[in-house]
């Protein structure tokens, strides 16, 4: 960790005032909510020289995170929504193909059905021809 101090020191009463930041260093997690720049802690100072105050400032980091998490959360949201799609043209495929089989299958019954009806016309004919 590595730190940077800014103090402010009021000499007419004491005052203090100013921040303290800790920033890792050798810090690298790619992918993660936080990163080396999004992972700085603030020490807010205040109070008197006598009666220091000190409190955390996280709003930085939790922003941070509450960032990169909605990110991940995006990410994750568009993979799925590439998933579904995948599925979707998956399902529109197979079902293409089983229209064009029934049609095939349709095409070919309706053939033979004429055959048929052709073959019955023409015995009539030969019947009543003698």
């Amino acid at each position: 960790m590595a730190g940077d101090l800014n103090l402010n020191l009021n000499l007419a009463d004491l005052g203090l005032s100013g921040d303290f930041a800790l920033t890792p260093s050798g810090f690298d997690y790619a992918n993660r909510l936080i990163g080396t720049d999004t992972s700085r802690i603030f020490n807010q100072i205040g109070g008197t020289l006598l009666a220091p105050t000190t409190w955390l400032d996280l709003d930085e980091i939790e922003a941070a995170i509450q960032v990169r998490a909605n990110e991940l959360e995006v990410d994750s949201l568009e993979a799925l929504r590439a998933a579904d799609a995948e599925r979707q043209r998956a399902t529109d495929e197979a079902h293409n193909k089983l229209i064009a089989e029934q049609r095939q299958w349709a095409a070919k019954n309706a053939a033979r059905v004429a055959a048929e009806a052709a073959a019955k016309q023409a015995e009539k004919e030969a019947a009543h021809r003698a």
